[in-house]
């Protein structure tokens, strides 16, 4: 707080430097006044600003969405020129096998007229070349028969992605068959006349195929529309499960039955090798 005597601050100097106790205590007095004028003025002037407040997890919720807004779904176009996706009212019944197996011409793809005396059902899978085989030979039999007869396409392809009597090891023996078949019942749901075509296509190309290919051909044959809306109908469908149905009496016949096969007045055909005597 400073000396009660004066000290002299330089040795050199003859009149020492006074400093009291008093002033120093004076001085010291009004810093701490300055001081408490400062923090009187912090507590009377009002603050601006906000206050931050952090809440717990469990009181943060998050803003609601905007309710979704749901558009309508584009009719699948049709022409005008393409055939109703029903099945015709008229039906003509084939006996196969002793009535084993009944048989519309009506409600299968065909080749040939419909209402011929003779009606031959070849069982096919696009993915058997024997069946190319098979049907190059009938074709060549029904050019020289007078009246001609009519083929009628059955589908059964050895897949158990769709054919239920097929064991699953062995279903990878017709890859992508029941794709191939689904394609052609569409063809020809929607374009009858684009099918023998689109057929003998897949006969000759069927085995090692891709979906993809499969399908750009046909939409080369139809419309992308017609073939997406023949795809959907019921028809194909239940044409493909019926069909695979029938190879189900075939196995009960012969366990060794697979595409190709001839059904032929009361007979089950399983040709090998066809020929000019056969």
């Amino acid at each position: 707080m400073g000396p009660n005597r004066p000290n002299r601050i330089y040795p050199s100097q003859s009149d020492p430097i006074k400093i009291h106790r008093a002033a120093v205590i004076q001085l010291g007095f009004i810093g701490l006044l300055g001081t408490g004028v400062v923090l009187l003025g912090q507590l009377t002037v009002q603050r601006y600003g906000h206050e931050l407040t952090v809440l717990p997890h469990e009181h943060i919720t998050a803003p609601k969405p905007p309710p979704a807004r749901l558009l309508p779904l584009p009719k699948t176009q049709v022409h005008a020129d393409a055939p109703p996706l029903t099945k015709s009212p008229q039906t003509k019944t084939i006996n196969f096998l002793k009535g084993a197996v009944k048989l519309d011409p009506l409600d299968h793809p065909i080749i040939g007229d419909p209402n011929a005396k003779e009606v031959i059902a070849f069982i096919v899978d696009y993915t058997s070349p024997q069946c190319l085989a098979v049907a190059r030979h009938l074709e060549a039999k029904q050019s020289r028969t007078t009246p001609p007869f009519a083929i009628m396409i059955v589908y059964a392809p050895t897949e158990s992605v769709c054919n239920k009597y097929i064991p699953d090891e062995q279903g990878h023996q017709s890859r992508n068959g029941c794709g191939y078949a689904a394609l052609a019942l569409a063809v020809w749901h929607s374009s009858p006349d684009q099918f023998l075509e689109f057929h003998k296509w897949l006969l000759e190309t069927g085995q090692g195929l891709s979906p993809q290919l499969a399908e750009q051909r046909a939409i080369e044959h139809i419309q992308t529309d017609r073939l997406a809306a023949a795809i959907k109908a019921p028809w194909v469908r239940n044409r493909l499960i019926k069909d695979i149905d029938i190879f189900g009496v075939t196995i009960k016949i012969n366990p060794q039955s697979r595409a190709p096969m001839l059904l032929v007045d009361q007979q089950l055909q399983i040709p090998t090798a066809p020929d000019r005597k056969n």
